[in-house]
Protein backbone atom coordinates (compact mmCIF):
# COMPACT_ATOMS: atom_id res chain seq x y z
CA UNK A 1 0.00 0.00 0.00
CA UNK A 2 1.33 3.40 -1.35
CA UNK A 3 2.11 6.33 1.16
CA UNK A 4 -1.13 8.24 0.50
CA UNK A 5 -3.31 5.51 0.97
CA UNK A 6 -2.13 5.06 4.08
CA UNK A 7 -1.48 8.63 5.09
CA UNK A 8 -5.61 8.67 4.53
CA UNK A 9 -6.63 5.91 7.06
CA UNK A 10 -4.39 7.24 9.61
CA UNK A 11 -5.65 10.36 8.93
CA UNK A 12 -9.68 9.37 9.28
CA UNK A 13 -8.68 6.99 12.12
CA UNK A 14 -12.27 5.63 12.20
CA UNK A 15 -13.37 3.07 8.73
CA UNK A 16 -17.22 2.43 9.43
CA UNK A 17 -17.40 -1.05 9.00
CA UNK A 18 -21.32 -1.53 6.32
CA UNK A 19 -23.58 -4.32 5.60
CA UNK A 20 -25.42 -3.36 2.73
CA UNK A 21 -28.39 -4.67 1.17
CA UNK A 22 -29.94 -2.08 -1.34
CA UNK A 23 -27.31 -0.47 -3.22
CA UNK A 24 -29.54 2.81 -3.80
CA UNK A 25 -28.95 3.14 0.15
CA UNK A 26 -24.89 3.44 -0.13
CA UNK A 27 -24.75 7.06 -1.74
CA UNK A 28 -27.32 8.81 1.05
CA UNK A 29 -24.97 6.91 3.54
CA UNK A 30 -21.91 7.73 2.34
CA UNK A 31 -23.38 11.60 2.33
CA UNK A 32 -24.23 10.99 6.07
CA UNK A 33 -21.02 9.92 6.85
CA UNK A 34 -18.67 12.71 5.08
CA UNK A 35 -21.39 15.21 6.94
CA UNK A 36 -20.17 13.74 10.26
CA UNK A 37 -16.46 14.12 9.30
CA UNK A 38 -15.35 10.26 8.03
CA UNK A 39 -14.43 10.01 4.85
CA UNK A 40 -13.22 6.20 4.31
CA UNK A 41 -15.99 3.66 4.23
CA UNK A 42 -15.36 -0.13 4.05
CA UNK A 43 -18.54 -1.75 2.37
CA UNK A 44 -18.14 -5.66 2.84
CA UNK A 45 -19.01 -8.71 0.18
CA UNK A 46 -21.59 -10.14 3.04
CA UNK A 47 -24.26 -9.00 0.34
CA UNK A 48 -24.87 -9.29 -3.35
CA UNK A 49 -25.42 -5.60 -3.25
CA UNK A 50 -21.95 -5.11 -2.32
CA UNK A 51 -20.01 -4.53 -5.94
CA UNK A 52 -23.44 -2.16 -6.89
CA UNK A 53 -23.09 -0.11 -3.68
CA UNK A 54 -19.16 0.25 -3.97
CA UNK A 55 -20.04 1.70 -7.94
CA UNK A 56 -22.44 3.80 -7.03
CA UNK A 57 -20.66 5.48 -4.56
CA UNK A 58 -17.44 5.71 -6.85
CA UNK A 59 -19.72 7.15 -9.49
CA UNK A 60 -21.02 9.88 -7.31
CA UNK A 61 -18.26 11.68 -7.26
CA UNK A 62 -17.80 11.84 -3.30
CA UNK A 63 -14.38 12.53 -1.89
CA UNK A 64 -14.40 9.01 -0.46
CA UNK A 65 -11.79 6.18 -0.06
CA UNK A 66 -13.81 3.01 -0.75
CA UNK A 67 -12.74 -0.18 1.16
CA UNK A 68 -14.35 -3.53 -0.14
CA UNK A 69 -14.46 -5.26 2.97
CA UNK A 70 -14.86 -9.45 3.70
CA UNK A 71 -13.55 -9.83 0.00
CA UNK A 72 -13.13 -14.11 0.55
CA UNK A 73 -11.98 -14.65 -2.85
CA UNK A 74 -10.28 -13.63 -6.21
CA UNK A 75 -13.78 -13.49 -7.99
CA UNK A 76 -14.80 -11.06 -5.62
CA UNK A 77 -11.61 -9.28 -5.23
CA UNK A 78 -11.97 -8.63 -9.06
CA UNK A 79 -15.80 -7.53 -8.52
CA UNK A 80 -14.73 -4.74 -6.08
CA UNK A 81 -11.17 -3.51 -8.36
CA UNK A 82 -14.28 -3.36 -11.47
CA UNK A 83 -16.82 -1.97 -9.41
CA UNK A 84 -14.17 1.00 -7.95
CA UNK A 85 -13.18 -0.11 -4.79
CA UNK A 86 -9.86 1.84 -3.60
CA UNK A 87 -8.58 -1.26 -1.28
CA UNK A 88 -9.19 -4.74 -0.91
CA UNK A 89 -9.72 -6.09 2.66
CA UNK A 90 -10.16 -9.60 3.80
CA UNK A 91 -11.18 -11.06 6.83
CA UNK A 92 -8.25 -13.57 6.98
CA UNK A 93 -5.05 -14.34 5.03
CA UNK A 94 -6.03 -15.94 1.69
CA UNK A 95 -2.69 -16.14 -0.08
CA UNK A 96 -4.55 -16.11 -3.60
CA UNK A 97 -6.14 -12.90 -2.92
CA UNK A 98 -2.94 -11.04 -1.85
CA UNK A 99 -1.03 -12.32 -4.87
CA UNK A 100 -3.94 -11.68 -7.10
CA UNK A 101 -3.90 -7.95 -5.74
CA UNK A 102 0.09 -7.71 -5.99
CA UNK A 103 -0.24 -8.72 -9.49
CA UNK A 104 -3.26 -5.85 -10.01
CA UNK A 105 -1.47 -3.35 -8.10
CA UNK A 106 -4.31 -3.10 -6.05
CA UNK A 107 -3.66 -2.47 -2.00
CA UNK A 108 -4.87 -5.56 0.10
CA UNK A 109 -4.85 -5.80 3.77
CA UNK A 110 -5.33 -9.01 4.47
CA UNK A 111 -6.79 -10.48 8.09
CA UNK A 112 -4.66 -11.85 10.52
CA UNK A 113 -4.94 -13.02 13.84
CA UNK A 114 -1.72 -15.29 14.73
CA UNK A 115 2.13 -15.24 14.06
CA UNK A 116 1.69 -17.57 11.10
CA UNK A 117 -0.46 -15.18 9.35
CA UNK A 118 1.85 -12.07 10.23
CA UNK A 119 4.83 -14.18 8.90
CA UNK A 120 3.05 -15.02 5.87
CA UNK A 121 2.27 -10.93 5.57
CA UNK A 122 5.37 -10.11 5.70
CA UNK A 123 6.88 -12.23 3.77
CA UNK A 124 4.63 -11.44 0.93
CA UNK A 125 6.23 -8.02 1.35
CA UNK A 126 2.96 -6.38 3.12
CA UNK A 127 3.28 -3.59 5.98
CA UNK A 128 -0.40 -3.08 6.99
CA UNK A 129 -2.85 -6.01 8.07
CA UNK A 130 -6.05 -6.08 9.56
CA UNK A 131 -6.14 -7.55 13.34
CA UNK A 132 -9.46 -9.37 13.35
CA UNK A 133 -11.50 -10.23 14.93
CA UNK A 134 -9.66 -7.98 17.17
CA UNK A 135 -11.28 -8.27 20.91
CA UNK A 136 -12.16 -11.80 20.35
CA UNK A 137 -8.47 -12.65 19.27
CA UNK A 138 -7.29 -11.15 22.44
CA UNK A 139 -7.47 -7.44 22.21
CA UNK A 140 -4.93 -4.71 22.47
CA UNK A 141 -2.86 -7.80 24.48
CA UNK A 142 -2.77 -10.08 21.48
CA UNK A 143 -1.83 -7.21 19.54
CA UNK A 144 0.90 -5.68 21.47
CA UNK A 145 2.21 -9.54 21.42
CA UNK A 146 2.35 -9.74 17.99
CA UNK A 147 3.78 -6.72 17.14
CA UNK A 148 6.92 -7.65 19.16
CA UNK A 149 8.51 -10.02 16.76
CA UNK A 150 7.13 -7.55 13.85
CA UNK A 151 8.14 -3.70 14.98
CA UNK A 152 7.63 -2.47 11.55
CA UNK A 153 4.18 -4.09 11.04
CA UNK A 154 1.12 -1.67 11.08
CA UNK A 155 -2.58 -2.81 11.76
CA UNK A 156 -5.95 -2.27 11.48
CA UNK A 157 -7.67 -3.68 14.23
CA UNK A 158 -11.39 -5.03 13.23
CA UNK A 159 -14.20 -6.93 14.93
CA UNK A 160 -15.08 -5.69 18.37
CA UNK A 161 -14.21 -2.26 18.38
CA UNK A 162 -16.67 -0.17 19.85
CA UNK A 163 -17.09 3.52 20.67
CA UNK A 164 -15.98 2.62 24.36
CA UNK A 165 -12.40 0.97 23.04
CA UNK A 166 -11.49 2.17 19.62
CA UNK A 167 -9.62 5.10 21.51
CA UNK A 168 -7.29 2.87 23.59
CA UNK A 169 -6.66 0.79 20.17
CA UNK A 170 -5.92 4.16 18.55
CA UNK A 171 -3.50 5.11 21.48
CA UNK A 172 -0.91 1.76 20.64
CA UNK A 173 1.77 3.64 17.36
CA UNK A 174 1.40 0.65 15.50
CA UNK A 175 -2.27 0.56 15.05
CA UNK A 176 -3.21 3.17 11.82
CA UNK A 177 -6.87 3.18 11.88
CA UNK A 178 -9.43 0.82 13.15
CA UNK A 179 -12.83 -0.91 11.66
CA UNK A 180 -15.92 -0.76 13.61
CA UNK A 181 -20.02 -1.24 12.71
CA UNK A 182 -21.63 0.60 15.81
CA UNK A 183 -21.40 3.34 13.72
CA UNK A 184 -23.47 2.64 10.92
CA UNK A 185 -26.08 -0.02 12.42
CA UNK A 186 -27.79 -2.02 9.56
CA UNK A 187 -31.44 -1.62 10.92
CA UNK A 188 -30.94 1.87 10.29
CA UNK A 189 -29.16 1.51 7.15
CA UNK A 190 -32.39 -0.45 6.13
CA UNK A 191 -34.58 1.84 7.17
CA UNK A 192 -32.98 4.71 5.15
CA UNK A 193 -32.71 7.08 8.70
CA UNK A 194 -29.16 8.58 7.48
CA UNK A 195 -29.86 11.67 9.98
CA UNK A 196 -29.50 9.59 12.91
CA UNK A 197 -26.47 7.52 11.66
CA UNK A 198 -24.83 10.81 11.12
CA UNK A 199 -25.34 11.65 14.35
CA UNK A 200 -23.90 8.19 15.58
CA UNK A 201 -20.76 8.96 13.63
CA UNK A 202 -20.69 12.34 14.58
CA UNK A 203 -20.18 11.24 18.32
CA UNK A 204 -17.48 8.79 17.00
CA UNK A 205 -15.63 11.71 15.43
CA UNK A 206 -16.11 14.01 18.29
CA UNK A 207 -14.33 11.17 20.54
CA UNK A 208 -11.91 10.40 18.36
CA UNK A 209 -10.87 13.98 17.81
CA UNK A 210 -11.14 14.87 21.71
CA UNK A 211 -10.54 18.32 21.24
CA UNK A 212 -10.18 20.04 24.67
CA UNK A 213 -8.85 22.96 26.20
CA UNK A 214 -5.42 22.65 27.17
CA UNK A 215 -4.11 26.17 28.31
CA UNK A 216 -4.23 29.73 27.95
CA UNK A 217 -1.62 32.11 27.16
CA UNK A 218 -0.61 35.11 27.53
CA UNK A 219 1.44 37.60 26.12
CA UNK A 220 3.83 39.28 28.70
CA UNK A 221 5.79 42.62 27.82
CA UNK A 222 8.95 41.27 29.09
CA UNK A 223 10.30 38.72 31.19
CA UNK A 224 9.60 40.55 34.22
CA UNK A 225 5.81 41.21 33.60
CA UNK A 226 6.04 37.74 32.88
CA UNK A 227 7.31 36.89 35.89
CA UNK A 228 5.21 38.83 38.01
CA UNK A 229 1.95 37.16 35.91
CA UNK A 230 3.26 33.74 37.12
CA UNK A 231 3.63 35.19 40.95
CA UNK A 232 -0.10 36.14 40.78
CA UNK A 233 -1.46 32.83 39.89
CA UNK A 234 0.74 31.25 42.25
CA UNK A 235 -0.14 33.33 45.54
CA UNK A 236 -4.11 33.91 44.11
CA UNK A 237 -4.53 29.84 43.38
CA UNK A 238 -1.86 27.92 43.69
CA UNK A 239 -0.95 27.11 40.76
CA UNK A 240 3.05 26.19 40.63
CA UNK A 241 5.17 28.05 38.08
CA UNK A 242 7.35 26.00 35.81
CA UNK A 243 9.53 28.28 33.96
CA UNK A 244 11.18 27.61 30.33
CA UNK A 245 13.58 29.77 27.88
CA UNK A 246 10.82 31.36 26.61
CA UNK A 247 7.79 31.33 28.72
CA UNK A 248 6.84 30.27 32.06
CA UNK A 249 3.56 27.80 33.11
CA UNK A 250 1.48 28.29 35.84
CA UNK A 251 0.73 24.49 36.46
CA UNK A 252 -0.43 23.63 33.44
CA UNK A 253 -3.38 25.82 33.15
CA UNK A 254 -1.96 29.36 31.93
CA UNK A 255 1.56 29.53 29.90
CA UNK A 256 3.02 33.64 29.78
CA UNK A 257 4.98 34.62 27.25
CA UNK A 258 8.14 36.02 28.44
CA UNK A 259 7.83 38.48 25.34
CA UNK A 260 4.81 39.23 23.01
CA UNK A 261 4.34 36.13 20.32
CA UNK A 262 1.11 35.34 18.50
CA UNK A 263 -1.99 36.75 19.05
CA UNK A 264 -2.76 40.25 19.83
CA UNK A 265 -3.56 39.13 23.76
CA UNK A 266 -1.99 35.98 23.89
CA UNK A 267 -3.40 31.96 22.60
CA UNK A 268 -5.42 29.63 23.32
CA UNK A 269 -4.02 25.96 22.89
CA UNK A 270 -6.54 23.14 22.09
CA UNK A 271 -5.16 19.49 22.79
CA UNK A 272 -5.73 16.61 20.36
CA UNK A 273 -4.11 13.19 20.18
CA UNK A 274 -3.61 13.42 16.50
CA UNK A 275 -3.37 17.24 14.99
CA UNK A 276 -2.65 16.25 11.68
CA UNK A 277 -5.75 14.12 12.01
CA UNK A 278 -7.76 17.60 13.78
CA UNK A 279 -6.24 19.56 10.82
CA UNK A 280 -7.91 17.36 8.49
CA UNK A 281 -10.78 17.38 9.73
CA UNK A 282 -10.79 21.48 10.60
CA UNK A 283 -9.78 21.94 6.69
CA UNK A 284 -12.99 20.65 5.60
CA UNK A 285 -14.57 23.52 8.30
CA UNK A 286 -13.13 25.76 6.67
CA UNK A 287 -9.99 26.72 8.99
CA UNK A 288 -6.71 27.44 7.83
CA UNK A 289 -3.22 26.55 9.52
CA UNK A 290 -0.18 28.69 9.19
CA UNK A 291 2.43 26.28 7.84
CA UNK A 292 4.79 28.15 9.31
CA UNK A 293 4.17 27.91 12.90
CA UNK A 294 4.49 24.19 12.57
CA UNK A 295 6.47 22.18 15.31
CA UNK A 296 7.35 18.85 14.75
CA UNK A 297 8.92 16.23 16.84
CA UNK A 298 11.83 14.07 16.30
CA UNK A 299 9.78 11.25 14.75
CA UNK A 300 7.88 13.94 12.19
CA UNK A 301 4.26 13.81 13.66
CA UNK A 302 3.56 17.27 14.32
CA UNK A 303 3.17 19.22 17.93
CA UNK A 304 1.68 22.22 17.40
CA UNK A 305 0.36 24.01 14.77
CA UNK A 306 -1.57 27.46 14.70
CA UNK A 307 -4.76 28.96 13.25
CA UNK A 308 -4.21 31.09 10.58
CA UNK A 309 -6.65 33.88 12.26
CA UNK A 310 -6.96 35.14 15.78
CA UNK A 311 -10.43 34.83 17.44
CA UNK A 312 -11.26 37.73 19.78
CA UNK A 313 -7.82 38.85 19.82
CA UNK A 314 -6.21 35.24 20.72
CA UNK A 315 -4.31 32.70 18.20
CA UNK A 316 -5.82 29.33 18.59
CA UNK A 317 -3.49 26.25 17.86
CA UNK A 318 -3.36 22.83 18.31
CA UNK A 319 -1.22 20.88 20.47
CA UNK A 320 -0.64 16.55 20.68
CA UNK A 321 -0.96 15.43 23.88
CA UNK A 322 -0.14 11.92 24.47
Amino acid sequence: MNKELKSRLQTAGLIPVVKIDEAGHAVPLAKALLQAGLDCIEITFRTDAAAEAIEAVRKSGLDVLILAGTVLDVEQADRARKAGADVIVSPGYNASVVRWCLEQNMPVVPGIQSASELTAAVNAGLGFVKFFPAQAAGGIPMLKALSGPFPAMQFMPTGGISEDNFQDYLKLPQVICAGGSWMVPSSLIQEGRFDEIQAIAQSAVTKLLDLKLAHIGINAADEGEAHQIAQFFETVFGFDARENPSSIFSDTYVETLKSPYLGEKGHIAISTPNVERAMTYLEKRGVAFNQDSIVRRPNGVIQAVYFQKETGGFAIHLVRKD
